[in-house]
């Protein structure tokens, strides 16, 4: 997350981003842990990024890499949760 933040801060990359995508994304990074949610809105912001800057700026990579473990974070989260739940049923 440091890293990540200290890559994208003052950086030209962002750019590309709206006011709005670039706060939101401050937001996410500086977060401990993210949501499925959260983390799919991630993604769609760093995939902005790869898709404009990922030939010259390979920390953009790092960022969309992020947004995906998140994403497959919460969506085992969300299969051991329901697991739980038919072995109490």
């Amino acid at each position: 997350r440091r890293e990540m933040s200290r890559v994208l801060s003052g950086n030209p990359i962002t750019d590309v981003l709206t006011e709005e995508e670039r706060i939101r994304l401050k937001e996410l990074i500086e977060k401990d842990e993210l949501t499925l949610e959260e983390a799919d809105e991630l993604y769609k912001i760093a995939d902005k990024l790869v898709e404009e800057y990922g030939d010259k700026y390979t920390e953009v990579w790092k960022l969309l890499w992020y947004s995906r473990f998140w994403i497959g974070y919460n969506l085992r989260k969300q299969r051991e949760e329901r697991k739980e739940e038919k072995r109490r049923d």
